[in-house]
């Protein structure tokens, strides 16, 4: 984690975290006067234009915004090579029907009849309209005609006609807008009673745009007969922009690394709209390791050093600067610069922009409502004193990014920016206290080096948190850890929350959560594999003496099971008839082979009826029921196990004789059984246990076994399991003995079978 975290391995999920986290946050309501002046759709679709846009029209922008009292106008366009080959914009200016009807109170459907008028109303300027009123009265259509306007620039109406998609001159309508195809200039003869305002007024130019016959700008009185350069693109833009006096132009420092090292390039407006400009800033914007846009450049230079100049700032900074009357220093530094009162702190001149939502957050206007006046109608204090940010939000364009808030759509570059000239008027900067590089993703997206220094938050929360999840492995039961780990992330996301909502500041929170959560969990995985190798090793063992099912029992309720107690319990003996005399008959293979199948088959006889083996002797077999896992019909089980006994060596006859083993068809077995209170647990030293049965009842079950050869019967009970089982079995006394260790007759019982079953006799009883 550790190396992951310095080689920025993590960048790209710290920085996904944070998105969550402005997500979580949600969008705010912008404070900060910024509004944006859209290269949109709709304008697109209602202008005709094609982009790039023409400086004319841009021109006109410019007028509307400044006559609308916008208090900075900041372009995110280029403007870096001369316009060539556009055409100069027009509105068409006049009277609308809608007018005309609403000033003589008459309804459109009146209007049109009584004019013999389309649906569509289509009239020409300085037509005399018939107004249906009582009496009736006539009135002059005050409009633009096209005929005129095209005297006027010095082309053909047909040729209006034709670049426009017009049928007829009548076609146009108050705010249409034309496109009159000159190219940068025509002349206009001063008539009586022209002035440069007027002028300007018929081209719907600045009037800075109207030049003498010595280059200069036109001035009052104007002599009848003068002849003026009405000036279109480059040179009305620049005019318009200088008249304003309040608009920031946009450049690029452009860093391009090529065969001969890093090539530095710097693409600024062209010069007459430069020097016409209140600043020109640059703008870069580059994703970070997520993918996502969290900072934009403060400044750049136009050196291959950081710290040699000559330095620019990019133009968010300059229009909050110059919105807010700040000086900025000449020489910024890579962590931060003054504004004001404050310092604006930066990451290797990176400023951490506080997204306020989405895309679509700050106001954002049409810029064909803007130019062909209907906002000023509708909103005339829509922008005044604002700052009025003109860019592309058309996707089309392809100037969009993903932001922190792009889960549903990209944010354009430019509503980014107004997001960073928020950032900036607010002071509600972000703190970058996450260990993320502070580069943009320049260089190699999994190799992002940077210093100890920079990276120091992210490895220490790495060292803290794996601390933490070394010291939770000492906890044994793990539950309670499993619960202190969770506790511990759910925590370390709330401070992580807290502190990005309530103190703007960025910590570590995927590095040290995936670190406490690696380092307990792969230790306690280990713990927890070892332990089920364990388990299955213990039951591997235990499986050989009881059935699987009580192996399971016992591995659950652990050792406790095991521990020596005393218990009534049911003690098996077995042990072959003929075993000696038929040993002598078979090789030593064949006798282990032999003896291996049969101990097997009652093995396997004995757990299914839930016993327990205690050890085999050659032949002989000790089993005990009723523990570890404990029975209360140990004895029953006991005794049917028997039976089964029985019936299994039947079998194994049969399969002996079918294979011509004809020494082993004589075999008979000794089944003793005993029902008393004994010993039961582990037993042994340190090196070896094991789990035994031992008392005065395992011995007389052992005899028991011995007397099956007197009394000539394979299966006999104590008086004691007699008591257990004797409403269950068949039973038969046999006699009272005085056994060896016994000061009192036991009475020994012969079992015949089931109650209701048939009688099991041995052969030749």
């Amino acid at each position: 984690m550790l190396v992951s975290g310095l080689f920025g391995l993590l960048d790209g999920a710290e920085l996904n975290a944070t998105n969550i986290a402005f997500q979580i946050r949600g969008p705010q309501t912008p404070p900060s006067p910024v509004v944006i002046a859209a290269i949109d759709d709709d304008s697109f679709g209602l202008t005709g234009l094609q982009w790039p846009w023409p400086r004319t029209y841009f021109a006109q922008l410019v007028d509307k915004l400044k006559a609308m009292g916008a208090r900075l106008i900041v372009f995110d366009v280029f403007f870096i090579d001369p316009e060539i080959s556009k055409p100069a914009t027009y509105f068409v200016q006049g009277e609308t029907l809608k007018q005309v009807w609403e000033k003589y109170g008459v309804t459109p459907d009146e209007l049109r009849a009584a004019n013999n008028l389309d649906n569509t109303g289509t009239v020409c300027g300085g037509q005399t309209l018939t107004i249906p009123t009582s009496p009736s009265q006539t009135h002059i259509l005050i409009r633009d005609r096209l005929d005129l306007i095209a005297e006027r620039y010095g082309v053909s109406e047909a040729t209006l006609l034709q670049i426009n998609n017009l049928e007829n001159a009548c076609q146009i309508q108050p705010g249409d807008l034309l496109q009159i195809p000159v190219t940068g200039a025509v002349s206009y003869t001063v008539r009586d009673g022209d002035d440069v305002a007027r002028i300007a007024g018929l081209f719907q130019i600045n009037s800075g745009a109207i030049v003498d016959d010595h280059g200069q700008p036109a001035q009052d009185p104007l002599r009848v007969g003068q002849t003026l350069t009405v000036q279109f693109g480059d040179a009305a833009l620049a005019a318009s922009i200088k008249a304003a006096g309040n608009v920031i132009l946009n450049g690029e420092i452009k860093k391009t690394l090529r065969e001969g090292g890093l090539q530095i390039s710097q693409e600024f407006p062209l010069p007459i709209l430069r020097e016409a400009a209140l600043e020109v800033g640059i703008t870069n914007i580059e994703v970070d390791a997520d993918g996502s846009v969290h900072s934009i450049w403060a400044w750049d230079n136009a050196a291959r050093e950081a710290t040699e100049g000559p330095f620019f700032y990019t133009w968010p900074i300059l229009a909050a600067a110059r919105y807010a009357n700040v000086t900025l220093e000449a020489q910024p530094r890579m962590e931060g610069f003054l504004f004001g009162q404050q310092t604006v702190p930066l990451n290797r001149r990176f400023l951490r922009v506080n997204f306020r939502g989405g895309a679509a957050t700050f106001r954002t206007l049409s810029i064909y409502k803007v130019t062909n006046g209907d906002l000023a109608f509708e909103e005339p204090e829509a922008v005044k004193d604002k700052i009025v940010l003109i860019g592309a939000t058309s996707v089309s364009l392809q100037d969009v990014y993903p932001t922190p808030f792009s889960a549903e759509r990209f944010m354009p570059g430019v509503e980014l920016m107004a997001n960073a000239i928020d950032t900036m008027l607010t002071g509600e900067h972000l703190i970058k206290w996450s260990g993320v590089c502070a580069d943009a993703n320049t260089e190699v997206a999994f190799l992002r080096l940077c210093s100890i220094v920079e990276r120091f938050p992210m490895l220490l929360s790495i060292v803290v948190s794996g601390l933490m999840g070394l010291g939770l492995l000492m906890i044994r039961q793990p539950s309670r850890a499993v619960a202190l780990v969770l506790g511990l992330m759910v925590a370390g996301m709330a401070v992580w929350l807290i502190a990005f909502i309530g103190f703007r500041t960025e910590i570590p929170v995927v590095a040290p959560l995936f670190t406490l959560l690696l380092v307990y969990a792969f230790p306690a995985a280990e713990r927890a594999l070892n332990e089920e190798i364990e388990k299955r090793r213990v039951r591997g063992i235990f499986e050989m003496f009881i059935s699987p099912e009580m192996v399971g029992q016992l591995i659950d309720q652990g050792v406790d099971a095991m521990r020596g107690k005393r218990a009534e319990l049911t003690i098996l003996f077995s042990d072959i008839r003929g075993f000696t005399t038929m040993s002598e008959k078979l090789t030593p293979e064949e006798l282990v082979n032999l003896l291996n199948e049969y101990l097997g088959a009652m093995t396997d006889v004995i757990h299914r009826h839930g016993g327990t083996v205690d050890k085999y002797e050659g032949d002989l077999v000790m089993a005990f029921f009723g523990a570890p896992v404990w029975y209360p019909d140990h004895a029953e089980r006991a005794v049917r196990c028997s039976i089964d006994m029985r019936l299994e060596l039947a079998r194994l006859r049969q399969k002996w004789e079918q294979e011509g083993n004809l020494a082993a068809t004589k075999l008979e077995m000794g089944i003793g059984l005993n029902t008393a209170e004994v010993f039961v647990g582990l037993v042994g030293s340190g090196r070896r246990v094991n789990y035994t049965v031992m008392g005065d009842g395992v011995n007389l079950a052992s005899r028991v076994q011995d007397l099956t050869k007197d009394l000539k019967w394979p299966l006999l009970i104590t008086e004691f399991t007699q008591e257990k089982v004797k409403d269950k079995f068949n039973l038969e006394f046999a006699e009272a003995r005085l056994v060896k260790g016994k000061t009192v007759p036991v009475g020994m019982y012969r079992v015949l079978g089931e109650k209701g079953g048939s009688t099991v006799r041995p052969a030749g009883a």
